[in-house]
């Protein structure tokens, strides 16, 4: 690659430069995009089958929603009637609720909804290695997440499992580039990663530990200067 498309930082990774990495962006997008378009055309209605019953609770609180607004998460009669509706964490039924007022109830366009910030999920995990490592492996990384099977094939079901993974790949992305950056940028990203774990903890719960541990690596990867 000629030193025109490619630079050397200090600690040896080596970066794209604009125009490029534009393109090589670009390509992982579509890649992913395309696998899962794929896997949606073949298998785009036994998706719909995966835990039919959870499923169907977030339908049906996101009916609750469109109906009553936001007071039917708190509603004690739809928990008394159907305690499920209270087993997992509401941000999946108020989204399905904002797409089903656009598309009437149309499980396609939660699907296509899906897939293309599933895809995007991919290019978050590109820019992450390309902050970390050489350009050669951000790229091999990149095409592994855009071809995974499970990967494509959860962005295809009718659950927050893809969603709630884009805000947590964006928080690291955050955390990784702001070690370039002045205190009060990196406060700024340090803040904003935490609320998108907790954007993520809003679609499924099982981030709701990563906050602590990431503040343990915060105090390993900073300088003693830097950490609190």
């Amino acid at each position: 690659m000629s030193d025109r498309c490619r630079l050397t930082d200090r600690t040896g990774v080596n970066t794209l430069t604009g125009r490029y990495r534009l393109l090589v962006v670009s390509l992982i997008f579509f890649t992913a995009l395309g696998v899962r378009l794929l896997n949606w055309q073949g298998a785009g209605n036994e998706a719909l089958t995966v835990q039919t019953s959870v499923a169907l609770n977030y339908k049906h609180l996101a009916g609750l929603l469109r109906a009553n607004g936001l007071p039917s998460l708190y509603d004690a009669s739809s928990a008394s009637s159907n305690p499920d509706l209270m087993g997992h964490p509401p941000g999946y039924p108020i989204l399905l609720s904002l797409v089903y007022r656009a598309v009437a109830d149309s499980d396609r366009a939660i699907q296509l909804l899906q897939i293309t910030l599933d895809s995007l999920s991919v290019v978050i995990i590109l820019l992450f290695a390309f902050e970390l490592f050489p350009t050669a492996i951000g790229i091999i990384a990149g095409l592994l997440a855009g071809f995974a099977p499970q990967f494509s094939w959860n962005s295809l079901t009718l659950l927050p499992d893809s969603l709630a993974a884009l805000p947590v790949l964006l928080a690291l992305l955050l955390i990784a580039r702001s070690r370039h950056q002045n205190n009060q940028s990196e406060l700024l990203s340090m803040l904003a990663a935490g609320a998108l774990i907790g954007v993520s903890c809003w679609l499924r719960a099982n981030a709701l530990l990563l906050a602590p541990f990431l503040i343990g690596l915060l105090l390993v990867i900073r300088k003693r200067t830097a950490r609190w």
